[in-house]
């Protein structure tokens, strides 16, 4: 697999190339650490480079793509090291002073999790929720998201907390949804299911300098606009 995510980064910085195009830039954290990926890393990567690729082949651009450490990622922007990332930064009010975003390339935020055979679509449909969450999580964060009769427990671990779920001790758990995804193909198999409704909006998105890229990034939403598309990647990369 690593050797087409070789191929596919080569092709970014080679198509279109004729010499007489600087290549545009794109600084990514290959190792998505700002969210909890499990075993869908590889597919993450493999997902953004043929998203650029696509772009690149559909725009014209040339794109070089950079990886980079999680912690200089947005430096990287101000010292000229590429001209946009891909990053989970939500688009707040500070940060939109700061910034501008793309429209979203996938929602990666926090899901219910629920046993198989419930029949539930969304959170208001569950009567006297119990859920659980990892210790690390943030109980004040979890509980703004949660009716106010919601019952929450903790787990030290990711395979504690959804065998309590598969064992009918609590209703529902929350996860990042790729997580999510990871255990529900692999160790958890017909034992789980992710709902589709995201409980937080964190998603991955093309973020340039404020001002700086605005033609870059109105080609980039119209790209992102072919929503059937781009679904179809996501389900080629078991992203969806």
């Amino acid at each position: 697999m690593k050797a087409l995510f070789i191929l596919l980064s080569f092709f970014l910085t080679s198509c279109s190339n004729n010499g007489k195009e600087e290549p545009f830039s794109v600084g990514v954290d290959a190792s998505f650490s700002s969210i909890q990926v499990g075993e869908k890393g590889d597919y993450l990567e493999g997902y953004v480079s043929e998203f650029l690729r696509g772009f690149s082949k559909r725009s014209g651009k040339t794109l070089a793509k950079v990886e980079v450490d999680a912690k200089n990622l947005l430096e990287g922007l101000y010292q000229d090291k590429y001209q946009a990332v891909i990053s989970t930064l939500s688009p707040y009010n500070f940060n939109l002073a700061k910034y501008d975003f793309s429209e979203s390339l996938l929602e990666v935020g926090k899901v219910l999790v629920v046993a198989k055979d419930v029949k539930i679509s969304t959170l208001q449909e569950m009567e006297k929720p119990v859920i659980g969450i990892h210790e690390e999580e943030l109980s004040g964060q979890i509980s703004a998201l949660l009716p106010k009769d919601t019952v929450v427990k903790k787990y030290a671990s990711y395979p504690e907390l959804l065998d309590a779920l598969v064992d009918k001790e609590i209703k529902g758990a929350i996860l990042f949804r790729l997580l999510a995804l990871s255990f529900a193909e692999n160790n958890y198999f017909e034992k789980i299911k992710v709902l589709k409704e995201p409980l937080t909006k964190e998603s991955l998105r093309v973020i340039t300098l404020k001002g700086k890229e605005a033609s870059f990034l109105r080609h980039m939403n119209e790209f992102l606009s072919k929503k059937r598309e781009q679904k179809k990647l996501q389900k080629k990369w078991k992203l969806a």
